[in-house]
């Protein structure tokens, strides 16, 4: 992971990658792994799978995101 933030920091003026986007397996320690990362849940894409379900079970996964220029 340290890799990869650091070649979108490094090449920030080449590319336009500025969200890094995971679908994280739906397990808490998992979760807390991206967590501290900087990683947050997509409160969007939760509330797109709200929309599209019927089902009351639990997702596998959870989307996730990261903004790699957020506190620098």
């Amino acid at each position: 992971m340290a890799l990869l933030l650091g070649d979108i920091l490094n090449t920030a003026g080449l590319s336009a990658a500025r969200l890094i986007v995971v679908d994280a397996d739906n397990d808490e320690a998992v979760l807390g792994f991206y967590r501290k990362l900087g990683f947050e849940v997509s409160l969007w894409a939760e509330e797109m799978a709200k929309n599209h379900t019927k089902k009351r079970t639990q997702p596998a996964t959870i989307k996730m995101h990261r903004d790699v220029f957020k506190d620098l």
